[in-house]
């Protein structure tokens, strides 16, 4: 993988690093960013990000997701055993 994309150059000059470096290996190896953790690809060390909290629905997004559980799912159908 390029470095280059690891590093970010600001208008001043200054060169910002994108990613953390792994607290285990050190300078040099970073971490990589998942949807919810960092991971080293060399040793394995992961920190799972926080979670936000859930928006909170109205009463009128509660009932259409209510109507939605309803209905049947669609998908393969189950065979019977003999």
């Amino acid at each position: 993988m390029s470095v280059h994309k690891y590093y970010k150059i600001t208008d001043d000059g200054k060169l910002i690093r994108l990613n953390p470096f792994c607290p285990r290996c050190g300078p040099g190896y970073f971490m990589a960013q998942n949807y919810d953790r960092l991971t080293c690809g060399h040793c394995g060390y992961t920190e799972f990000k926080k979670r936000t909290p859930k928006k909170e629905t109205t009463s009128e997004e509660s009932k259409k997701s209510s109507a939605k559980a309803e209905e049947p799912q669609k998908g393969k159908k189950k065979r019977k055993k003999r």
